[in-house]
């Protein structure tokens, strides 16, 4: 197959091609679903003459920004089919209405519609606020079901949907989706432990998305608990799988290409992301090309990432990857490029890993795989928890190994501390990601180095007006706000010392005028901090506020502690004086 040519803007095609078409809502029809207290003999067109059947949706000939509405509190059972096609100004959409809990679909049986809740046979459709919940299943008939199983399955051919903020419980496959320019996003996933389908040799864990084609895009989502102990391998499923699906009922090529996987956070998952291989139907096995994998925080046992198929240009950029519990699974490596197929076997992977922060446990290297060895590594930090001073065997690039001096690591809390030695230390990956943002929604710097992980330094994690690594320095509480509290009792609360830029832990630093010695002059003597600007100023009635005070003197930073000013010489008044500060 030819290489394709990478692109730097994926992001902005793939929101592009996925989402930001406009919705115009003229000449549509809104219709309403209540379980509880609708009526299917009702006409649906309101919320006071609601259907009571799902089924309705499926049997209402939609059309091109039409909007089904289900009430909250209602539950389903049993699947329907959404056939019809929305535009890209008007797509169909199917939410929630009312207050309450999101309305419940499931479907217990494999035998309908393969088990799904709901599936999306028509392309620009929307599926929003909805919750699933056990859909099969424990031991399906066979596997060549699992290109078909999902609580929510998106066709073939039913391109530009959005799955977004919906709610998925103990489903053995959460979302299948095989269209493309698929957005799936915002949505919670909280997975099973059991085997979808096993033999004594081979085996289908649970899956939370289950990519069937390129052109698509995962994000912001939680995933959480996919994976079984109950296979021959000892441990199998995942939080993503990307795969060729047509195998024997639908061959292709279809592309596993274009795929972006970002801002996701996953939790004791039997590992973050598969890619197959040697399971897609030959000849027509897909290569991977063109993946950006970023700004993923992924808390999960087994491999985070097992890449069975050769790739180019497919990026690691960026993510917070702990691997210190095994969750109960085998294989707990960081990154496995094992390819099973391909010519020749052991050549540069065509993946890159870069800016990425690696915990793991029990060995020294965390990348596995007769192509591990080849992927590009740049900016990647490493730490191997049972033993923090080991160094990393896999990169010889990599800025270093050791303590990444995290907030929290085994609490879970990623975000770097002030005196972290990850900060500043990646490479800006900024004409990959323009106008990018990190995990936690900090936007990424345009110029100078970013840091690595999936989570930029945060200047002010608690928001009490101070720097972090100014409290840190003067040994105040980080995580709380503390702005208003007197730590040193002088009187002067702790944010008013960060402004003077005095010790808030030592009652002699404050700023204050300390002398006016009028002997020969009048000399003002006054201490205070190093790294704010003072201000002298003086005024001639404290009582008026027609009369302002002025600057007679600026000292700029950085400052002695102690300083002494001569003011000019007055005729029959008195001057008052004070000193002021200001953060430049």
């Amino acid at each position: 197959m030819p290489p394709r040519q990478k692109s730097q803007n994926l992001s902005v095609v793939l929101l592009a091609a996925a989402c930001m078409f406009p919705i115009s809502s003229s000449g549509a029809t809104d219709y309403y679903i209540d379980s509880v207290d609708g009526n299917d003999s009702n006409n649906g067109l309101s919320t006071n003459t609601p259907w009571a059947s799902h089924s309705k949706a499926e049997s209402t000939s939609l059309a091109a920004g039409d909007t089904i509405h289900f009430k909250r509190g209602s539950a389903f059972s049993g699947s329907i089919v959404i056939s019809e096609s929305g535009s890209p100004g008007n797509p169909i959409r199917l939410t929630a209405y009312g207050t309450g809990e999101l309305p419940k679909f499931t479907n217990p049986s494999t035998g309908d519609e393969s088990g799904n809740a709901i599936r999306v046979a028509g392309a620009y459709t929307i599926v929003e606020n909805m919750h699933f919940h056990d859909t099969p299943g424990e031991y399906v008939s066979s596997s060549l079901i699992m290109t078909r199983l999902g609580a929510l399955r998106i066709n073939r051919g039913a391109d530009h949907c959005i799955i977004r903020s919906n709610v998925f419980t103990q489903c053995g496959q959460g979302i299948m989706s095989a269209g493309q320019h698929t957005l799936i996003t915002k949505n919670y996933l909280d997975g099973p432990s059991y085997a979808l389908w096993r033999t004594d040799t081979s085996s289908w864990g649970p899956m939370g998305i289950h990519l069937n084609i390129g052109n698509q895009e995962v994000s912001y989502n939680t995933i959480k608990n996919y994976g079984t102990t109950d296979s021959p391998w000892g441990s199998d499923g995942g939080a993503i799988e990307i795969d060729y699906s047509g195998w024997f009922l639908d061959p292709g090529p279809w592309p596993k290409t274009n795929i972006y996987i970002h801002h996701n956070y996953s939790e004791g998952n039997a590992g973050f992301i598969e890619s197959s291989w040697d399971f897609d139907f030959l000849p027509y096995g897909e290569e991977v090309y063109d993946w950006r994998v970023s700004f993923n925080v992924c808390y999960d046992g087994q491999s985070w990432l097992f890449m069975l198929a050769p790739c180019t240009g497919v990026y690691f950029d960026n993510n917070t990857v702990a691997r210190y519990n095994s969750f109960g699974r085998s294989q707990n490596w960081g990154a496995r490029m094992d390819v099973q197929g391909g010519s020749p076997v052991g050549v540069a992977s065509g993946a890159h890993f870069r800016n990425n922060l690696f915990i793991y446990t029990g060995h020294d290297n965390p990348y596995q795989g007769n192509r591990s060895a080849g992927a590009l590594k740049t900016g990647n930090w490493y730490m191997r928890i049972d033993d923090p001073g080991r160094v990393c065997t896999g990169d010889a690039n990599q800025i270093g190994s050791g303590e990444p001096k995290l907030k929290d690591l085994i609490g879970g809390n990623y975000k770097l501390m002030p005196d972290s030695p990850l900060r500043g230390a990646a490479t800006n990956l900024s004409a990959f990601y323009p106008n990018g943002v990190d995990f936690n929604g900090q936007p990424l710097p345009t110029n100078g180095n970013w840091d690595i992980g999936a989570m930029q330094y945060i200047v002010d994690d608690d928001a009490d007006g101070m720097p972090d690594s100014w409290e840190f320095d003067h040994g105040l509480n980080i995580d709380t706000n503390d702005a208003a509290c007197h730590s040193d009792n002088d009187g002067v609360n702790n944010y008013s010392e960060y402004i003077a830029d005095t010790d808030p832990t030592n009652a002699a630093s404050v700023l204050t005028i300390i002398d006016i010695d009028q002997t020969h002059c009048t000399l003002i003597r006054w201490k205070g901090g190093t790294m704010a600007r003072q201000f002298l100023e003086t005024k001639t009635d404290l009582d008026s506020t027609a009369v302002q005070w002025s600057a007679v003197f600026t000292n700029k930073p950085a400052t002695p502690t102690t300083n002494d000013f001569v003011a000019p010489s007055t005729t029959n008044k008195a001057s008052i004086y004070r000193i002021r500060a200001e953060r430049p």
